[in-house]
């Protein structure tokens, strides 16, 4: 709309040193170059949606940061649209002052080259659109909320329109090195109306992880204060700090790892392979498979990471896994009764388990409720003096300190810090024990195990002569 008498204005400036206001903070130092159109487009007429400010030149400083701007175009007073293309190179500490609260950066380099599309105020529908770059090299990285350092990082971020591409970008810290490259769709437009809706789709590969040092995911989020100050810009600028915080808080992450080698304590893997997501609920694992201790593990799991401790479920299957090995993997499952040294064999086993995880990532005592099915082939159990102190009382001709048994087979129901143990016969080489009963932890222990005398080698050579062996016969003791 304009009135018949509506004057033609086209109005030019320049301004030095000076400072320029803006909805997302201060800039200062600022140089520029502009104009002022009421008929920016001709023909459509001279009034506020035909106006337009636009800036030839521009350089200035954001929170110390230098950049150099042109092209710079607002068009339309009403419902404002801009248009710029953004250049600057930094030091990487200088964008603490707008990432501190959820990254901490050290030494390296930051290179920005942006070309921008979007409404200016923030109630304007117009889509959103970005073409350009954000390169960081070679510098020191903390992501404050998990307290989780890597040393020499290289990031690659590059926009396309609405979505933004992650590519070339490795992670390194003490003992892992994590290279990622994903997308996340849509973003421009996603995070500007809601950060927590936006979608991360990564693919990660690293020759080696040590999950030691992610620990931390374990623990309840961590929050730095960031200075409010004052003044009207600093809280400009806190609050592009807290967008980014929503943004990787609330965000979610779906991960599709291949890592060559993986280790957690005594534990070690090799081809690792899984899908993971990171959601604000915890952490879920998908489709997982890795080699460990001579076989196969596959297993699904989710971890609900909001609260102190860090309680979680566990489907999995053991394929063909020696039995020694796992057991120094794990700690020997939270009991001292057996130890690495005493068992040799190939476990197979099925295990639908929950139970509470420590900040440390040690399990919570008696958290662990489930159900085990195991068959271990071609066991062993050597040295074990709960079973050599029989020798003392009976079967004194029989070696006991080395025993090998036929298949075992069983499932074991898990309870509280409690195992109950279904009837089970283990035939072994120099005895035959029937066990039934509870195992516990700590307190309560209550097995049946039953010991027939009879020593299992001659039922053996009976078989082996086509004669029907005599097991059941003969004296049992009862422990």
């Amino acid at each position: 709309f304009q009135y018949p008498d509506t004057p033609l204005i086209h109005a030019r400036w320049q301004a030095s040193d000076n400072v320029l206001t803006t909805s997302f903070g201060k800039m200062l130092k600022t140089n520029l170059k502009g104009e002022f159109y009421n008929n920016f487009t001709p023909g459509k007429g001279r009034g506020d949606d035909n106006s337009a400010v636009t800036i030839t030149t521009m350089d200035a400083e954001f929170v110390e940061i230098p950049f150099k701007a042109d092209s710079i175009v607002v068009y339309g007073l009403i419902n404002p649209l801009m248009k710029l293309k953004l250049v600057s190179q930094f030091s990487v500490e200088k964008l603490n002052a707008i990432t501190g609260s959820t990254f901490d950066l050290t030494g390296g380099t930051a290179d920005v080259k942006l070309d921008y599309t979007g409404p200016v105020l923030s109630q304007d529908t117009f889509r959103h659109s970005m073409y350009g770059h954000i390169r960081i090299k070679n510098a020191g990285l903390t992501y404050v909320p998990r307290n989780l350092t890597f040393s020499k990082c290289n990031v690659d971020i590059e926009f396309i329109g609405n979505d933004l591409i992650l590519k070339n970008t490795s992670l390194s810290s003490k003992r892992s090195t994590v290279i990622i490259d994903g997308i996340a769709r849509n973003f421009m437009n996603v995070y500007f109306l809601d950060p927590g809706k936006v979608v991360f789709d990564w693919n990660i590969k690293s020759p080696m992880i040590d999950l030691n040092e992610y620990k931390t995911f374990l623990a309840p989020k961590t929050k730095r204060a960031v200075a409010k100050g004052s003044g009207g810009a600093n809280q400009k600028v806190v609050k592009i700090s807290d967008r980014l915080a929503l943004l990787l808080d609330k965000s979610n992450m779906f991960l599709h790892v291949n890592v060559n080698k993986l280790l957690y304590n005594h534990f070690d893997a090799q081809n690792i392979y899984a899908d993971i997501d990171l959601t604000d609920a915890g952490i879920g694992l998908r489709n997982v498979k890795l080699t460990h201790a001579g076989g196969g593990i596959t297993a699904n799991a989710s971890l609900k990471t909001s609260g102190t401790n860090t309680p979680f479920q566990l489907q999995g299957k053991v394929n063909h896994v020696h039995v020694d090995k796992l057991f120094y993997a794990f700690d020997n499952f939270g009991q001292t009764t057996l130890s690495p040294a005493n068992l040799k064999g190939a476990l197979t086993a099925d295990i639908n388990v929950n139970g509470v995880l420590r900040e440390s990532g040690a399990l919570v005592p008696r958290s662990m409720n489930g159900r085990v099915s195991f068959v271990m082939n071609d066991g062993e159990l050597n040295n074990f003096a709960p079973l050599e102190s029989i020798r003392k009382f009976a079967f004194k001709k029989r070696n006991l300190s080395h025993i090998t048994f036929n298949d075992l087979k069983n499932d074991l129901d898990i309870s509280n810090g409690k195992i109950t143990i279904n009837p089970m016969s283990i035939e072994s080489s120099a005895l035959t024990i029937r066990v039934a009963g509870v195992y516990a932890f700590d307190k309560g222990t209550d097995l049946s195990i039953a010991i027939p005398l009879r020593n299992p080698q001659k039922d053996r050579d009976l078989i082996a002569q086509g004669k029907k062996p005599k097991k059941d016969k003969g004296i049992v003791i009862y422990l």
